[in-house]
């Protein structure tokens, strides 16, 4: 924050690695305002081109340029400025599209590209397979760029259910875990 004049998560990690307490460090992914007022186009959209908005946030859309010139640079900051803190992983908040679908232009491009028609002929169920693999193959890069220089830090992120992966794996009593995460603790 530019009115911060102190590294604030570095001391709050530093102070956990003290007190040996695991940390990991959120991300909030395609909720940005200063992104969103900055490069509209980025958006998710309706298909009358209006932006998806929950409350106060508009999404920015997976398959926009956001990842490559904003979410990957981020990350891949965060990892080299706190590499030496004891890190457990990364907590992705907002890895989202709306099921109902994006029609933005880079949407629209890859929806074509991907099935050989306009999405807005898309029925329901290729629409929710591409939001679905949309979200899946940003999990994924995000999981490269963060796994890239360290193998052993966790990703984890909300939305599993977009992945196609079960809420739960193995429901036993000594492993219930949520499936949110894609690294077995």
């Amino acid at each position: 924050h530019p009115a911060l004049n102190q590294d604030m998560l570095g001391n709050l990690l530093t102070e956990c690695q003290t007190q040996e307490i695991d940390t990991f460090i959120y991300y909030s992914v395609a909720w940005d305002k200063h992104i969103e007022a900055e490069n509209p186009e980025w958006l998710c959209l309706t298909k009358d081109g209006q932006p998806i908005a929950h409350e106060i946030w508009n999404f920015i859309c997976l398959n926009s340029p956001y990842k490559r010139e904003v979410a990957f640079p981020q990350i891949k900051e965060l990892l080299r400025l706190y590499a030496d803190r004891g890190v457990l992983g990364y907590w992705l908040d907002m890895c989202w599209m709306p099921p109902e679908g994006c029609y933005c232009q880079f949407c629209q491009r890859k929806f074509q590209l991907e099935y050989g028609l306009s999405i807005f002929d898309a029925n329901d169920t290729d629409r929710l397979a591409f939001v679905s693999r949309s979200v899946r193959d940003f999990i994924e890069e995000v999981k490269r760029v963060i796994k890239k220089d360290d193998p052993g830090l966790l990703v984890a992120h909300n939305q599993i259910w977009l992945t196609g992966r079960p809420l739960y794996v193995d429901p036993a009593p000594d492993v219930l875990r949520v499936g949110e995460y894609d690294d077995q603790w």
